[in-house]
């Protein structure tokens, strides 16, 4: 789950279950495919959402990947 949506400053990404997500990677990328963003994040169990920072990024509608071990997880949000 991602919010809010449409984002100005932060977005909320919300955990299912119980998810460990070490060394997972977090990509944002843009509709012409282009990654604009990325971090590498270690979440525990304890973590059932994570604040992104969208502030840097020019308003647009843009894709949330997160990669960790060979599995991905995507969601679009758009940048007020």
């Amino acid at each position: 789950d991602l919010r809010p949506n449409p984002a100005s400053d932060y977005l909320l990404v919300q955990l299912e279950g119980d998810m460990v997500l070490r060394n997972s990677v977090w990509e944002v990328i843009n509709t012409q495919g282009a990654v604009v963003q990325t971090t590498v994040r270690d979440l525990s169990v304890a973590d059932t959402q994570v604040r992104l920072d969208v502030r840097s990024l020019p308003p647009g509608v843009y894709t949330l990947r997160v990669r960790h071990e060979g599995q991905y997880w995507s969601g679009v949000f758009v940048k007020e």
